[in-house]
């Protein structure tokens, strides 16, 4: 990754981004696996107001534990989880499949633990060392695709590897040198120009989702550019 990418990437980006884009990421659950999993997969197709809605519905719904273990919720039945998501939500599907939501996060969680993660700290561990392992493990999850691993990545604040929306977004600020970005340049990229912009890197990847996306019907929520593409593979 060359230095002087970072410097013109901070330069494009001084315009761009919006007011408050410092504090719009979300905090996500970075102790809470449970949470981030159930989050994700909502904030995915959703506001993300309704993802911490649910969140704090299956919270209250498993009192007195601490929600960092993914074997504990692989293991609940879906009807059971589907009522601690809340009476609104809880029996929700996926855009695009039909598939209830809750169905979805029991396989998310089930995948995981197959790959040996079943806390929060393990999952940022393991996207460290290999976010496309990962990454392959979500998307063997009917109902699961690049969006919605970016969003369980955002609620567990792992720095999930740019999808391809991210990317192409980064190339063309980059204009004639962007071509010569490869996509394993990108996350250093990315890293090297939230240090210049005092950001942590999750923080400034949650923005250029935002840049990278097109509004919903109600002008209001934002979608990925690529989301419905993403919902045709989920569907196949």
């Amino acid at each position: 990754m060359r230095d002087e990418w970072a410097v013109a990437l901070q330069r494009a980006l001084r315009d761009g981004l919006p007011a408050g884009w410092r504090e719009s990421a979300p905090w996500g659950y970075p102790q809470q696996a449970e949470l981030a999993v159930i989050a994700g997969v909502f904030a995915a197709q959703l506001p993300q107001s309704t993802a911490e809605e649910v969140a704090a519905s299956y919270m209250m719904a498993r009192p007195g534990r601490m929600l960092d273990d993914l074997s504990a919720l692989a293991e609940v039945p879906v009807d059971d989880l589907s009522e601690m998501l809340g009476a609104a939500w809880g029996s929700s599907r996926v855009l695009g499949v039909t598939r209830l939501r809750a169905a979805v996060i029991a396989d998310a969680a089930q995948q995981l633990v197959g790959e040996g993660v079943r806390s929060a700290r393990q999952y940022r561990d393991a996207v460290a060392g290999d976010a496309t392992a990962i990454d392959e493990a979500l998307r063997r999850v009917r109902g699961l695709g690049g969006v919605s691993s970016e969003a369980i990545s955002t609620m567990m604040q792992a720095e999930h590897r740019p999808g391809a929306v991210v990317v192409a977004h980064v190339r063309a600020l980059l204009g004639d040198d962007g071509d010569a970005v490869a996509d394993d340049d990108v996350l250093p990229l990315l890293r090297a120009t939230a240090r210049r912009l005092t950001v942590e890197p999750r923080v400034l990847l949650y923005a250029l989702w935002r840049l990278s996306s097109v509004p919903v019907s109600d002008g209001q929520e934002y979608v990925p550019q690529t989301v419905v593409a993403d919902l045709r593979s989920e569907s196949a």
